[in-house]
């Protein structure tokens, strides 16, 4: 039987490798509303005027707290004059020239600044590192939210185009720039599965250079806002596996011993002289006598010995089993509604005190699965945290490999049992 365990033991040695989504390469779509603000605004003196954009972006996720990202954005804004220059009466000549109204050219065509608006045709690329402040934190750090905080610096080009409010007819057009953009944004997100983000951002950008809105330059002023949501797929890493060489062999040369040992124990057996046999047989009745008068009391004392002991495990472990995946301390979905409903009855009897005792298969060495398992307690631990259940009340264990397991998936978990000393 030993010797029929050796290709199973072989091909549990070789799992297909997972994959770690706390780092790796992502990409995503995002639009927005957009805002901007030159000599025009797009918050102006008789209404608010609205522009939009969208884009693209890709990066790579370094750990739980740090990435780093392109994106690119192509949008428009519209803005027309602000309170001060409506009050003020400005008009532009056709020289292209800011007037005041009382040194208006009589023999110049021109526009009061009133009857005119801009609009500006961007394009945005920019490099951004993403702070999640989220990861600073035990209690926070494995949260599906992220809140990250991302510094930027931006090429940005604008070709506006001057018209009339009344019937849009073209001023000017086409005045094109290039500026140098800083700034950057707030973007709070959720994993909504473990390659899928969605969340909703807003960034500032600083510009450079002329006023974007083509006009000649009048105020310091010259930003662009954006106030949008996003949605990012994430590819994640391949897990580096930590299984020495000698780590594979191992099972291989056990299992060859196992075998050698069966062969040996074989060829005993077949030299075993017949009459050994026949004595075996003559005494049998004797034996099994004998067996029978102590059986009744060698079983007596292992029920006394071993059922209250189940008994009391079970009435201690009325909470639910998490489970995990492999060489994984993420907590599935379906697994925290189960933490959940620890914390629940912990938040009912806050008498309660539990110790999570985290566990491992059989693939790796006993000191990788006491790692790993430990970790996975101090996931859960961590979770019901999250469910403002204090540390305290929690005590975490690392037991290493569930050698007693039924498969290698009942034996990934961790176990809780209510602290009754």
């Amino acid at each position: 039987m030993a010797a029929l365990t050796l290709p199973a033991q072989a091909q549990q040695s070789e799992p297909a490798p997972e994959r770690d989504y706390t780092r790796g390469w992502y990409i995503g779509a995002q639009g927005a509303l957009s805002m901007g603000e030159g000599d025009f605004s797009s918050f102006g003196a008789d209404k608010f005027r609205a522009g939009g954009n969208g884009g693209v972006f890709g990066g790579y996720r370094f750990n739980k707290v740090w990435s780093l990202e392109l994106n690119a954005r192509w949008g428009q804004l519209n803005m027309a004059e602000q309170d001060c220059c409506f009050e003020r009466g400005y008009w532009l000549g056709a020289d292209y020239n800011r007037y005041h109204p009382a040194l208006i050219p009589a023999d110049m065509d021109g526009w009061y600044y009133k009857d005119l608006m801009s609009r500006t045709f961007v394009q945005q690329y920019s490099l951004q590192a993403n702070m999640n402040v989220l990861g600073f934190f035990n209690a926070t750090k494995d949260s599906r939210w992220m809140v990250e905080l991302s510094p930027a610096v931006s090429a940005v080009g604008a070709s506006a185009d001057l018209l009339t409010k009344a019937g849009k007819n073209p001023v000017r057009e086409n005045i094109s720039q290039w500026h140098l953009g800083v700034g950057g944004a707030l973007q709070v997100s959720y994993a909504a599965t473990k390659n899928l983000n969605v969340g909703v951002y807003g960034d500032f950008t600083h510009l450079f250079g002329a006023p974007l809105d083509g006009m000649p330059e009048l105020h310091s002023t010259n930003f662009m806002i954006d106030a949008g949501v996003r949605v990012s797929w994430n590819f994640g890493s391949k897990k580096k596996a930590k299984k020495s060489s000698a780590a594979v062999v191992a099972p291989v040369v056990a299992a060859a011993a196992v075998v050698a040992d069966t062969v040996a124990e074989e060829s005993v057996q077949e030299q075993k002289p017949i009459e050994e046999k026949e004595v075996v047989v003559v005494e049998r009745p004797v034996v099994e006598s004998a067996v029978a008068e102590e059986k009744p009391a060698e079983e007596e004392t292992i029920v006394e010995e071993e059922h209250p002991v189940t008994e009391a495990v079970e009435e201690k472990s009325a909470f639910p089993v998490i489970y995990f995946s492999f060489n994984s301390i993420w907590i599935e979905p379906s697994e925290r509604a189960k933490v959940k409903e620890i914390a629940d009855m912990m938040k009912t009897d806050k008498s309660i005190r539990v110790r999570v005792t985290g566990w491992g298969d059989n693939v790796g060495t006993e000191q990788q699965n006491k790692r790993v398992s430990l970790q996975r307690a101090e996931a859960v631990k961590r979770v019901l945290g999250q469910w403002l259940i204090p540390a305290e009340r929690v005590e975490t264990v690392g037991a290493g490999i569930k050698h007693d397991a039924q498969s290698r998936e009942e034996a990934r978990s961790a176990a809780i049992i209510e602290i009754t000393e």
